[in-house]
């Protein structure tokens, strides 16, 4: 009895570490994304839209993000003005089973003058 709690202990400490290792860099590809949008919303007011989105471009071009899986945008409306981050990524367990997960990040640029 004790090998089979030994061998149910080490398959689900594998199937663990195989989760994690597919799930982490997605979602730390989202946590790095919601810095790059606020880090960009926070300086609208000093350059221009054309600039912002470069900037969005290659920060997510570092991150390995294909631009087929984003999508970013930088909006004005009279309530203010938005930074838009769309991203989906698929974490494929050896084709067995896929997850997709889709996260959207929009941040508020501080109004003008304040920093």
């Amino acid at each position: 009895m004790e090998f089979l709690k030994k061998t149910f202990l080490v398959i689900f400490i594998v199937v663990a570490i195989v989760v994690a290792w597919k799930i982490v860099p997605i979602y730390y590809k989202s946590v790095a994304i919601k810095s790059i949008c606020k880090d960009n919303a926070d300086r609208i007011y000093r350059y221009h839209k054309e600039y912002i989105t470069g900037t969005i471009n290659n920060d997510l071009n570092e991150l390995g993000i294909p631009k087929s899986q984003r999508q970013h945008k930088v909006t004005e409306a009279e309530d203010g003005t938005f930074v838009e981050i769309y991203y989906t990524d698929t974490a494929d367990f050896f084709g067995y089973y896929q997850k997709k997960f889709e996260f959207y990040h929009e941040c508020k640029a501080a109004e003008a003058g304040v920093f």
